[in-house]
């Protein structure tokens, strides 16, 4: 999710001819927009919103429970008949949308008090990352409208954090640092300074400044970014001041401030890592078994231990606190094996188009990165700090520095929280000024009249969310009934809602009808009783869990896309490997890894603070 805006409106006309085939998860300038921050910039810009064919999804995508023929046509959702009626509907969606919602607690999306203490705010771009190294698509800046059935995911194998080493440093060594003498291939990862000035500042404070915290960032000064004014002889660069560009396995970890941080964390935790296989000196076990130069064992080894703590951390933090605690624990019983689809073959576009996209009503007004700023900053600006869209801001100041205890359970102090998940966002991602969405013509084809106006939406009530529901018309999801009856007897029986479809079409026929909002009784019958299931996962979630996790059906498509991945068959840890750096007693969880990094690199006491934390952790 990004604040870009000025990609212009498509067509009107050209709106009723193309249909979208293929879900949005691509990187650059067409982002995953499963997750926050994950970027808005392939908008729906020439996409049919309803249509008699299901859409024929690409190769490496499919649908949930399906991993080989599609389902029939029937059993796809396509909004509500033609596409100026599907649009109508969405409107007023919107605006209900934007309305308060109560939870069963008393808290409200309308107050200050909107927070969830189970998922503190680190989790959200977490999330992000790594949805990030779930799926990198093989087509960029394509629109929604384009031919895009031959796109592919370049990702041989998801939650390898191969969106952070690469190809490794024999391919891309631009990514690493250059090794120490002796050891003859490099090893640790680079990462980027922040601004020196006010690094001196903390020097002429007596302070001790770290200034390495940012994925590193350059500006190349002996190539062709120079261009000759029109008509003068003078040469200037075409980007006179900052750094605009990234120096990092995957552009889009820069898609904003929250998740360049949390991949800059993750720099540091391989550096860590790689520094105390370092101290083991001759008791490191040898990464390949033909001769090899040190470095190489280093790399290795650290990278296998780094993502054996990932996928940890994965699985036994943040979808146990992400999924509804019922179904984490079904999946616990089960030795964390799927519940409806076991294959980690292909995506599922319900996963792609709505159960991530559930976690962008998670994403706050504002964060404090530390407690030098105590004022925080607001989201519309930490969506647009990276080096593509502002690199005249970098290198970071220390506002965008993140002190780790308040985006995670560390600290003396408690972490700021997400929002709780709901049928609603956040207003900054509900302004068309910053998410821009092509719209379908009138009744008839021709461009809006101006007696249409008031069934179109507002520029303040659709952004993003109306982006992420119309991408759940074409993209070829299917029904909501559909997928109920794929799940197992031990899930229906833990939801109310799912098991009884008069309950949960009574229950969101209740919600939606705000009659200030004039929906139909048609729009209300189909909204209800066959809803976007986008719109069904966001009031799932809050009235199963007040908000503080996925709801039934959200958690396990969820889950069994990541435990598909997280298979310890697929992936064994290294086990002797982790027991040399950790003991028996191995990190599961964030906290402990932020910790561990700050222990190795000995970052307790530096300046911007690394991490805020008690006595007694320390």
């Amino acid at each position: 999710m990004t604040a870009h805006g000025g990609v212009g409106r498509a067509s009107l006309r050209e709106l009723e001819k193309v249909r979208a085939t293929v879900p949005e998860l691509a990187e650059a300038k067409s982002s995953l927009h499963a997750w926050p921050g994950a970027g808005d910039r392939a908008r729906p810009q020439a996409a049919r919103l309803s249509g008699p064919e299901a859409p024929q999804l690409p190769p490496d995508f499919r649908n949930f429970g399906h991993p080989g023929a599609a389902p029939d046509k029937n059993s796809i959702y396509s909004g509500l008949g033609p596409a100026w009626n599907t649009q109508v509907a969405f409107a007023k969606l919107m605006r209900r949308m934007a309305l308060r919602y109560d939870f069963s607690d008393g808290v409200s999306t309308a107050n200050d008090k909107n927070f969830n203490d189970r998922i503190p705010a680190g989790y959200t771009y977490l999330g992000q990352f790594a949805a990030h190294d779930l799926i990198r698509n093989s087509v960029l800046l394509a629109d929604i409208g384009t031919q895009e059935t031959g796109r592919r995911n370049l990702r041989d194998e998801s939650l390898n954090l191969d969106s952070l080493y690469g190809n490794g440093p024999s391919f891309d060594p631009q990514l690493y640092e250059i090794e120490e003498p002796g050891e003859g291939y490099r090893n640790m990862l680079r990462t980027g300074s922040m601004d020196p000035v006010q690094i001196e500042d903390y020097r002429k404070a007596g302070r001790c400044p770290f200034a390495f915290r940012d994925i590193p960032r350059f500006q190349q000064l002996d190539h062709s970014d120079w261009v000759q004014d029109k008509g003068k002889t003078k040469i200037t660069k075409k980007v006179k001041l900052g750094r605009p560009d990234v120096l990092i396995a995957d552009p889009r970890n820069d898609d904003n401030a929250m998740v360049s941080q949390i991949t800059a964390l993750f720099h540091h935790l391989h550096n860590a890592v790689v520094t105390r296989l370092r101290e083991l000196g001759d008791a490191m076990p040898p990464a390949v078994a033909h001769e090899a130069p040190k470095g190489l064992h280093l790399f290795l080894n650290g990278r296998s231990i780094t993502t054996a703590l990932y996928r940890r951390v994965l699985k036994q933090d943040f979808l146990k606190r992400l999924l509804r605690t019922e179904i984490w624990e079904l999946y616990d019983r089960k030795g964390f094996a799927p519940l409806v689809d076991d294959r980690a073959d292909g995506i599922p576009v319900e996963f792609s188009h709505a159960a991530l996209r559930v976690c962008h009503s998670m994403v706050r007004m504002s964060y404090v990165f530390n407690q030098e700023v105590p004022m925080g900053e607001g989201i519309r600006d930490a969506l647009k700090q990276r080096s593509s869209t502002r690199p005249h801001k970098f290198p970071p100041t220390k506002n965008w520095i993140a002190d780790w205890s308040r985006f995670f359970d560390i600290g003396p102090e408690p972490p700021q929280t997400s929002r709780r998940i709901g049928p609603c966002y956040n207003e900054i991602l509900l302004s068309e000024r910053l998410f821009d969405n092509a719209l379908v013509g009138s009744k008839e084809g021709a461009p809006p009249l101006p007696d249409d106006r008031p069934h179109l939406p507002s520029d303040d009530h659709a952004g993003l969310l109306l982006s992420d529901l119309i991408r759940g018309v074409v993209g070829g999801l299917q029904k909501l009934d559909v997928l109920i009856e794929a799940l197992p007897a031990a899930v229906t029986k833990l939801s109310p809602l799912l098991s009884d479809k008069q309950a949960r079409t009574g229950r969101l026929r209740k919600w939606l009808a705000e009659p200030s909002l004039g929906f139909t009784d048609a729009e209300l019958d189909s909204l209800s009783g066959n809803p976007p299931l986008l719109l069904w996962l966001l009031f799932e979630a809050a009235e199963e869990t007040d908000g503080k996790s996925l709801g039934t059906l959200g958690s396990v498509i969820v889950g069994d896309v990541f435990f598909a991945r997280l298979r310890d068959d697929d992936m064994p840890e290294p086990t002797e490997l982790l027991e040399l750096i950790f003991g028996k007693d191995i990190p599961r969880c964030m906290p402990r890894l932020i910790t561990f990094t700050a222990d190795v690199l000995r970052l307790h006491e530096v300046a911007p603070t690394f991490v805020t934390m008690t006595a007694k952790q320390s």
